[in-house]
């Protein structure tokens, strides 16, 4: 039975493996070391196949980190028997074994979404004399459009930033390496389920700084900010109107395809030929809006808009606007649940908000078609008709 037991471990261990994306890399080995203990025994029986010098080395390196007594035992029995097999065992120094700059060394930086959805990250590795880093452009929901690694420096970084701060309007803040990196994995596999053709050499210019594989995180905003007192408290979704004027918020726009539905609800009542009462045209626009909330706000789209808001609140946290983080986190949190888009101020905003938008871009066009054209539509002829004869515009005078 214990053989069977150890037998199963084993399979469930180089199962996990597998699964993480290690094969048959020492780092990528060494970095797996410790998060479950059926890989530990994969990992060391993996090194001990291997059998030679370098497989060695690490094996003395773990037995030093070894996360329990088990695992730990393990290392020797298989250090033992390469010893039995001539395989010379380096003296560990824990300067050898400390594996190249990850973890800690690592940094991560992001900006909010900007209002097609875009989003750059970057996970920065210091170096000696400059930084080694990947940026990596990816959209919310689509996945990752373009990533790239090269050595640069602190100072080149900053005057980036500085330069999309100024073109964008975008923040760049720091954040926890994991998480950076967690949404650079989650694009990526996005474009790639959407076969929109991600960047192909992603994975090996993640490799050049992070050995163990992505792995979902919490998102560091709730480090920050106590969830559950914000969804207690009803006066943080029902002010979440006033985000609106944050300027990460301001050039935020719904997709093409739904702006052009919201178009076509809008036009069909202005160009309808039936002649309303102002009480039923107000009925019929306010019709228009609810229709129109509906579709920026549907139930596929509102996980994108949720994940996006949780970026925007860990900013504005980072740059000292709690209150507006709290905002965001609760309409976050109502979309997350499900809650209506008519029941969330934020959204009832951002969609009359749009169809402003529409209204003026249609004006702009109809009125660049009568400077370019002579011909009046029967619409044009009535809504001339219906509308109320002026003033004069000058006033003759009279004897």
């Amino acid at each position: 039975m214990a053989k069977n037991g150890q037998k199963q471990a084993g399979e469930r261990g180089q199962q996990l493996l597998a699964e993480w994306g290690v094969a048959g890399d020492l780092e990528a080995l060494r970095s797996a070391w410790g998060r479950h203990p059926d890989a530990d025994a994969a990992i060391v029986a993996r090194l001990e196949r291997r059998g030679d010098r370098e497989a060695a080395a690490v094996l003395a390196a773990l037995e030093k980190s070894a996360p329990s007594k088990l695992a730990r035992r393990l290392v020797r029995r298989a250090l033992f028997r390469l010893r039995q097999r001539g395989i010379e065992i380096p003296e560990h120094r824990e300067s050898e074994s400390a594996p190249p700059i990850f973890g800690p060394s690592l940094e991560g930086y992001l900006t909010p979404s900007s209002g097609t959805g875009d989003q750059l990250l970057w996970l920065v590795r210091p170096m000696t004399g400059g930084i080694l880093l990947l940026e990596a452009r990816v959209h919310d929901p689509d996945g990752m459009v373009e990533a790239a690694a090269y050595e640069s420096s602190r100072k080149k970084l900053r005057r980036l930033w500085e330069a999309i701060r100024e073109t964008l309007g975008l923040r760049v803040v720091a954040a926890e390496w994991r998480y950076v990196d967690w949404r650079m994995f989650q694009a990526y596999e996005w474009a790639a389920g959407r076969r929109t053709s991600p960047p192909g050499e992603y994975p090996t210019l993640r490799a050049s700084l992070v050995a163990r594989p992505a792995a979902e995180v919490r998102h560091p905003l709730f480090a920050l900010l106590d969830a559950e007192r914000v969804r207690e408290d009803p006066t943080w979704l029902a002010g979440s109107d006033q985000l609106i004027g944050e300027p990460e918020l301001q050039s935020w726009s719904v997709p093409p395809e739904v702006s052009e539905r919201c178009e076509r609800e809008l036009e069909s009542a202005e160009t309808s030929p039936l002649v309303l009462s102002q009480f039923q045209m107000e009925d019929r626009v306010a019709g228009i809006a609810r229709s129109c909330l509906e579709l920026i706000f549907a139930p596929e789209k509102n996980a994108s808009y949720a994940r996006r808001l949780l970026d925007v609140a860990y900013v504005f946290c980072e740059t000292e606007r709690a209150n507006a983080a709290r905002h965001a986190l609760a309409v976050a949190l109502a979309l997350q649940e499900g809650r209506p888009p008519a029941d969330i101020p934020f959204c009832q905003r951002f969609a009359r908000l749009e169809l402003a938008r529409i209204h003026v871009r249609r004006k702009e066009r109809e009125a660049e078609r009568k400077e370019t054209s002579l011909i009046v539509t029967p619409q044009q002829a009535q809504r001339e008709a219906r509308r109320p004869a002026g003033p004069p515009l000058v006033k003759l005078r009279t004897r």
